[in-house]
């Protein structure tokens, strides 16, 4: 099934397998993230499947459609990207609120048996004040073997990850 939608802002950020746009779908500002058409579908639908299970538990973005046809994903809108609000602030820094939620969010993740396994800081974004988890294309359910080495994953790798990620990119937290 196709969707009409209407571009609002082309390219509000790329990546290497696609672009993101704000759009107007069936009447509903939304995001949409279209990939490339050498995408595999699988591996978009895997994509789409992770991210629900994590909106589920509040981390993700919810999604509103997929159109695999046209390598498509339409999604809730968010705000702003953490990493571009903490830069704001003198000196640029993540509040205690951010960093609990984005390890509580981590904490949730391995709850529910889901790496998310991108630590890129841009990967964190706000909306209305809640913190969200984006972009599910590296996620993956956590093996016995990943089990055997940590109890907790997301905190072990993926959070490593972004509190490097978020340092690289000038922003005092967690002590660093």
């Amino acid at each position: 099934m196709s969707i009409h939608y209407e571009i609002i802002k082309e390219n509000i950020a790329q990546g290497k397998e696609g672009c993101v746009s704000v759009v107007i779908a069936n009447g509903i500002a939304c995001v949409l993230k279209q990939f490339k058409q050498t995408k595999s579908s699988a591996r978009i639908q895997r994509e789409v499947d992770f991210q629900i299970q994590a909106c589920t538990e509040g981390v993700a973005p919810q999604v509103y459609h997929v159109d695999l046809d046209k390598k498509q994903i339409f999604m809730q809108g968010l705000d702003s990207l953490l990493l571009d609000v903490a830069k704001k602030r003198e000196p640029p820094h993540l509040t205690k609120y951010e960093m609990d939620g984005i390890e509580n969010m981590m904490v949730k993740l391995d709850n529910i048996g889901l790496l998310h396994n991108d630590g890129n800081c841009r990967n964190v974004m706000l909306h209305q004040g809640r913190l969200y988890l984006i972009d599910y294309g590296f996620s993956k359910r956590i093996s016995k073997a990943t089990l055997r080495k940590t109890n907790a994953p997301n905190i072990d790798y993926t959070f490593k990850m972004m509190k490097r990620s978020f340092k690289q990119n000038g922003i005092k937290a967690w002590n660093n």
